[in-house]
């Protein structure tokens, strides 16, 4: 390309211009470094990188805008100088602007991280490459700083930091293994538990350091849900290094990769060998006292059967019926407890009994006691499986064998037949129905205000229990009782 400098007239003899004379300049060069400087400005300009250039006294010779974008100031507002600057943003400190220095003076590239604040208070993280620029002799003349937005990535940083001590101090054994069951990661837990080294676990397939005492459908189990990608939790004895077992409480959970397929398996393990040695301890303590209180039980049992025996002799001593009908009847309500404490001594929970059960060995040694007398009447007990617990079972044996033995006594009279129906249904109030079909209640009767000895026991112990009692004498006599089975 030439560009033109002059242009002179060349006259003949009688002066008049006859040519032209055109001097020019090759400036193709020129206009190519003048086109490359412009495009490198518009490079630096619309650079997102933060750029800024020092002359070797520390004057701010410019800034692009990516740069006064960053720090949210305008450029008349951060000073001329690389000490106005760093005053402005109040996060580079002084000792580390020094070391910058000082670097730069030594002829060397800086790299590093500062804070500092952006005009709206916010503080941010920069990540800066600092460079010299030297002129032909080699002396340091300018620097180009060159920074970018480093908030987000350490802040990152830090998540993966605190995520990586809380694995490194937990106090549970943390191990991740691939697909193919190699051990990738193990913290410190993880080894004191097992008893190996870093440099004997990783790397290593996990079957050649640990083996699980489980059984074989656990074991099946846990592959066949990690298969699958799910979750799996269990226990199970662990054999350490030097042979020693422990028992730990294990939880593995899939690592999918962004496209969702399972990449590694974390297992978290919680050492519980001294929960589990307490637990055996407790079971064991159990069991003793299980066994003692069941022996109280029977000796209780034992002792009113004794008090039974001695009710029946008695009364086989006395001549006066109403003396022995009397003893007779204490007998059976020695009896009807003495059942309540058989029943819990062959029971697994010594908290409740099956409360049906007790009803048809009452009612079957009532009909027994009674049959002499009323050989044509027939007894039945229906209805639900009902638990209760002693404090309430006694009370209602006591009651139900009087009125039961009520119906033995005055409803077939003379040796008439009939039938007694006892049933007994569960829920939120247990009911106990005790129903005959003999000659019925006088009219006007009240059970709540009756004078005989077996209906005032009968009222205290509903009272007791805080349950409620109905008569109908529509068909014979019935009598329905209700409770709370949870007292």
């Amino acid at each position: 390309m030439l560009g033109l400098r002059r242009v002179s007239p060349i006259r003949d003899a009688g002066g008049q211009v006859a040519q032209l004379a055109w001097f020019g300049l090759d400036i193709t060069e020129r206009k190519r470094a003048a086109e490359e400087v412009r495009r490198l400005s518009e490079i630096v300009e619309q650079s997102p990188a933060s750029i800024m250039l020092l002359d070797v006294h520390g004057t701010i010779k410019y800034t692009n805008q990516a740069f006064l974008d960053g720090i949210g100031y305008a450029r008349g507002e951060i000073g001329d100088n690389i000490i106005d600057y760093v005053s402005t943003v109040k996060g580079i400190s002084m000792d580390q602007l020094n070391e910058i220095i000082a670097t730069l003076l030594a002829g060397k590239v800086w790299r590093g991280e500062y804070q500092f604040a952006r005009k709206d208070g916010s503080a941010r993280w920069a990540s800066a490459v600092v460079s010299p620029i030297k002129d032909a002799d080699g002396h340091v003349i300018e620097s180009v700083w060159f920074s970018f937005d480093a908030t987000e990535q350490r802040q990152a940083a830090d998540e993966v930091r605190k995520l990586s001590m809380a694995i490194e101090q937990n106090p549970c054994g943390v191990m991740i293994v691939d697909v193919g069951g190699h051990i990738a990661y193990a913290n410190p837990r993880f080894m004191e538990i097992t008893g190996y080294t870093a440099a004997e676990v990783i790397g290593q397939h996990q079957k050649s350091l640990t083996a699980r005492r489980a059984p074989k459908s656990q074991i099946i189990l846990m592959h066949n849900v990690l298969a699958e990608g799910r979750e799996w939790h269990g226990e199970y004895e662990y054999v350490k290094k030097d042979g020693s077992t422990c028992w730990v409480s294990a939880h593995f959970s899939p690592i999918r990769s962004d496209n969702g397929n399972v990449t590694h398996i974390v297992d978290i393990e919680e050492d519980i060998t001294e929960r589990k040695r307490a637990e055996e301890h407790l079971k064991a303590s159990l069991r003793e006292k299980e066994v003692l209180i069941k022996e109280i039980h029977h000796r209780v049992k034992n002792n009113l059967q004794v008090v039974s025996s001695i009710l029946s002799l008695q009364a086989n001593r006395i001549g006066n019926l109403e003396a022995q009908q009397a003893l007779e009847d204490s007998k059976h309500r020695v009896r009807s407890i003495a059942l309540v404490h058989e029943k819990i001594y062959g029971s697994d929970d010594l908290a409740v009994i099956d409360f049906k059960g007790y009803v048809e060995n009452l009612a079957t040694y009532l009909q027994h006691s009674y049959s002499a007398s009323n050989a044509g009447v027939d007894l039945t007990v229906e209805g639900d499986a009902v638990k209760l617990g002693a404090n309430v079972a006694v009370p209602c044996g006591l009651a139900l064998n009087e009125l039961i033995s009520n119906c033995f006594k005055h409803a077939f009279k003379d040796g008439r037949p009939g039938h007694i129906r006892v049933s007994l249904a569960g829920g939120e109030r247990v009911t106990l129905v005790v129903e005959d079909d003999g000659v019925g209640l006088p009219a006007g009767f009240d059970p709540r205000e009756a004078g005989s000895m077996g209906m005032q026991i009968v009222n205290t112990l509903i009272e007791q229990i805080e349950g409620d009692i109905a008569l109908d004498r529509s068909r014979g006599t019935k009598f329905t009782i209700t409770f709370s089975p949870n007292q």
